[in-house]
């Protein structure tokens, strides 16, 4: 209060009325894996967020993610059968838009990945970015001779005026154009440490010169080659050891033209020669993306579910991610494309390290067959298809109510349910699936632990269990209930920063007390808690806690449980029996 030195009035404010604020019920952080430089639907825009990496970019709108990131790909073979289950499909993208169909608040990360790695395509990017980088080259080269005329003083016309680059000038300024135009995308990542070829693998056996040996230039390109003597331009044509800055360029395009005809760069520029192959390259990017994003693991970033749709071996990092964030969000998981009923079961029971086990992270079976923006039927990871649904439930309700049955489980934009049968990355055929009674009892059983997806007669497509992944019986192995936990710890968390450096007495605990109260009072009134009780006083602040400088609040909480199993006996009493 302002000490008064003649008489008057002082009047001061202290505001005790601290409360806490609701905050978005669902909010996603997906992370995905799409082909490089992408068009938007128009035939012309780029999408801009398939010429990046690693950035978090904030999605709102279904419209917003096609300009990002254009319209999801998944793949046909040459006779248009869908290549269900291919690693290649943009599993993560379908997943966004289907969320995007009911929520409108998501975080995206795209990994440093291309999952168009065509033949046709790899060879019309390579060329594309070939002649940027021979322009780059040009004028690099032409910058080159113009300083050191002007740092020399030689005029146009003057003996000694210089008018060509030689071999290392030649070999730096391709690196510097490659590097900036080729080499920093992902199919072209490794044609930079090795630009020579092993002529003996040439599938085509023919050169864009008309020899049936290789041009001697693309020595000159490799980081490790010697430089040779002499370059071939256009059919043939030799010159020196000097070029002009066109020569420069067009030296650059030839020699690129030839090397794409060599194994090396069909092997330095292809996913894999297989699916499992693909996908360990696909996933390795994946999880190098989620364990090295710093900026994600910020109080910038408010998320409560984390999810990499079709990509079930990065389930460790998301949970490793959800640790770091306090474990303040859920991860739904994915089991492997390919198996039916009783396989996922064996699956769920295994211990290995694409089945992982946790409070915080949940698994739905089976996937399902939805229409693509382009009006294709194609096949979608199960953890998009919960997402979708949690964000209905989230709507209809909260975070705290059951993710489940027949008022918040249905599932829609699905026109099917089942799993994949042949070989992944070839086309293969999409089984349905009508889980029956039998089979969803062997997947929800302790601790197999899988929540069914189930196509019930009259009922529709339902998420039809809600259990977390835990190896334990307690509340916690309930989603609605784990939810509920990591929503009341962000918000205390956040809350309660404004009693940060406040007197540590009785006041203090008093107000912080009433927030807690008036919080946790509203879940109660909400059906989150059946019951909760709150202690900060001198019982749990000692004068030891106080000389500390701590303060603690202890909380006793009695969560809400679902019914999930309703049982009806019923007596036959005789027709002169009394009634109960």
């Amino acid at each position: 209060m302002t000490t008064l030195v003649s008489p008057g009035i002082s009047v001061t404010v202290t505001d005790e009325s601290f409360f806490i604020p609701a905050s978005a019920p669902t909010v996603p952080l997906i992370f995905i894996a799409t082909a490089d430089e992408k068009i938007q639907p128009d035939g012309v825009s780029p999408a801009a967020g398939t010429y990046e990496h690693d950035v978090i970019r904030t999605v709102t709108s279904a419209s917003q993610s096609v300009t990002l990131y254009g319209i999801p790909q998944f793949l046909t073979d040459t006779n248009g059968n869908e290549l269900h289950g291919d690693s290649r499909n943009e599993y993560g993208l379908f997943a966004l838009n289907q969320y995007l169909g009911i929520g409108n608040l998501s975080y995206v990360i795209r990994a440093f990945v291309d999952l168009d790695d065509t033949r046709t395509s790899i060879l019309t990017r390579w060329a594309a970015k070939v002649n940027d980088a021979a322009n780059v080259l040009e004028s690099l080269a032409q910058a080159r001779i113009t300083n050191f005329n002007l740092a020399n003083g030689f005029y146009s016309g003057h003996p000694m005026e210089k008018l060509t680059v030689n071999a290392t000038e030649f070999l730096q300024d391709a690196h510097t154009a490659m590097n900036g135009s080729v080499y920093h995308a992902y199919a072209f990542r490794n044609t930079g440490t090795n630009f020579e070829a092993d002529w003996t693998s040439n599938p085509l056996n023919i050169f864009s010169n008309g020899y049936n040996q290789p041009p001697a230039v693309v020595g000159f390109l490799g980081l490790t080659g010697v430089a040779n003597e002499w370059v071939t331009l256009g059919l043939g044509t030799l010159i020196g050891t000097e070029w002009t800055p066109s020569e420069a360029a067009q030296t650059l395009i030839d020699s690129a033209a030839d090397y794409q005809y060599t194994q090396e760069f069909l092997n330095e520029t292809t996913l894999g020669n297989d699916d499992a192959a693909r996908r360990a390259a696909i996933v390795q990017s994946l999880q190098a993306t989620i364990n090295s994003n710093q900026d994600i693991r910020s109080d910038t970033y408010e998320y409560n579910i984390i999810l990499c749709p079709g990509y079930h071996e990065v389930v460790d990092e998301l949970l490793t991610l959800s640790v770091d964030v306090l474990e303040e969000a859920m991860v739904i998981g994915d089991p492997p494309f390919d198996m039916d009923a009783d396989e996922v079961v064996t699956w769920g029971d295994s211990v290995s390290s694409d089945r992982r086990r946790s409070n915080k992270l949940a698994y739905y079976y089976p996937h399902g067959l939805a229409s693509n923006l382009d009006g294709h039927d194609v096949f979608i990871a199960a953890s998009g298809i919960a997402l979708r649904t949690w964000a209905f439930s989230d709507n209809q309700a909260a975070v705290w109510f059951a993710p489940a049955g027949t008022q918040r489980g249905q599932v829609t934009s699905v026109s099917d349910v089942g799993y994949i049968d042949g070989i992944l990355g070839t086309a293969t055929t999409f089984i349905p699936v009508a889980l029956n009674q039998g089979q969803r009892d062997n997947m929800y059983k302790y601790f197999t632990n899988l929540n069914p997806i189930a196509n019930l007669q009259g009922r529709g497509i339902l998420l039809f269990g809600q259990k977390t992944s835990q190896n334990a019986a307690s509340a916690m192995d309930r989603i609605n209930v784990s939810r509920l936990l990591g929503y009341i710890k962000r918000q205390l968390r956040k809350n309660l920063v404004p009693f940060l450096f406040e007197p540590n007495d009785q006041i203090t605990r008093n107000n912080v007390k009433a927030v807690v109260d008036n919080f946790l009072g509203d879940i109660l009134a909400r059906r989150g808690l059946f019951d909760f009780a709150t202690i900060c006083d001198d019982s749990n602040n000692t004068p030891d806690r106080i000389d500390r400088n701590e303060l603690y609040i202890d909380v006793a909480l009695k969560p809400t449980r679902a019914v999930e199993f309703i049982y009806v006996p019923i007596r036959i009493l005789a027709t002169g029996a009394d009634l109960p």
